[in-house]
């Protein structure tokens, strides 16, 4: 029953169902290692990492990560629990802000995939992480090359839940870019093929910017079933465990933002920022909208404000 307790688990995480998928998948582990199957083991335990992430309890979640690596270090496992361990390690240094460990990591894959062909389906779950690594620091362009090789690559091999995650992360980039229409054409292709599934956590996960954008495609165009679907998962990030960093800020700064954001506080033209880092000034409005935003502030003046009330900026 050991691998079915995992499987319902993921299930119920999926349906929003913490409780119970966090009594299934203590079950599912106490019975897993009797079948000496590293690879089931390993993958329960990021199974366990992520309720627990859900449910706020990140140092738990940390530990079950953990232990989920030590399992694949000590064991010879498939390739693809690698990877899924390694998207969760990566993940959670992203959640933590740990900038010094997700670029060592990222630049230290970005030299292996020089060598060979990066998109096997083995690789996958690593590769929708480095996007994330490159959203997380404002390589946004970067993000949406990497997303669109994955989009095809997923839908070719019919892995529907893995396309929902890539077609949710390109509408988020798009939607920060100022790109609307492109942003709501991937969030309702992604919600398209969530919908009779009852795919939910898959979108709360991705916290505040996710709802933001649930809601305003649900509020564009005429009545839909899906627009219904999207007004039922908006409004379930209410009371959702949430972390905060920099300050009172919920969703933290990148360290690309702050680069502008620094540049903004010199007294900075966005041409001139664009040169100094070099990317296009569209992508220099996209950061300072996304940097207003977040801050909740309307110009450049008050964001530099805002900023060094929070010790942002010193």
């Amino acid at each position: 029953m050991s691998i079915v307790d995992m499987g319902y688990s993921e299930i119920l995480y999926e349906w929003n169902d913490l409780e119970a998928a966090s009594t299934h998948i203590q079950k599912g582990l106490e019975f897993i290692p009797l079948w000496s199957k590293a690879d089931d083991t390993a993958l329960a335990y990021i199974v366990y990492s992520q309720i627990q992430q859900a449910q706020g309890n990140m140092s738990s979640a940390e530990k079950h990560i953990q232990q989920g690596s030590q399992t694949i270090r000590s064991s010879g496992v498939f390739s693809e629990a690698r990877g899924a361990v390694t998207a969760a390690e990566v993940g959670l240094q992203l959640k933590q802000r740990d900038i010094l460990a997700v670029h060592r990591w990222s630049n230290a894959l970005e030299d292996r995939l020089t060598s060979g062909h990066p998109f096997r389906f083995e690789n996958e779950l690593v590769l929708m992480v480095l996007a994330r690594v490159y959203i997380f620091q404002g390589e946004f362009d970067k993000g949406l090359k990497l997303l669109s090789q994955l989009e095809t690559s997923a839908q070719e091999g019919g892995r529907e839940g893995r396309l929902i995650k890539i077609l949710i992360l390109q509408a988020l980039i798009l939607h920060t870019k100022g790109d609307a229409d492109e942003a709501f054409s991937s969030i309702e292709k992604a919600l398209a093929l969530a919908e009779p599934e009852g795919y939910v956590r898959t979108f709360i996960d991705e916290g505040p910017p996710m709802q933001r954008l649930l809601t305003q495609w649900a509020s564009r165009g005429e009545f839909s079933h899906l627009k219904v679907f999207a007004s039922q998962l908006a409004a379930q990030f209410d009371g959702q465990a949430k972390t905060t960093d920099q300050g009172m800020l919920i969703e933290p700064l990148t360290p690309r933002e702050i680069e502008v954001l620094t540049l903004v506080a010199l007294g900075k033209t966005n041409k001139a920022i664009s040169v100094e880092l070099v990317v296009s000034p569209g992508t220099v409005k996209a950061h300072t909208s996304s940097i207003y935003r977040k801050l909740d502030v309307s110009n450049r003046t008050e964001a530099v404000a805002r900023a060094r009330e929070l010790d942002i900026l010193s």
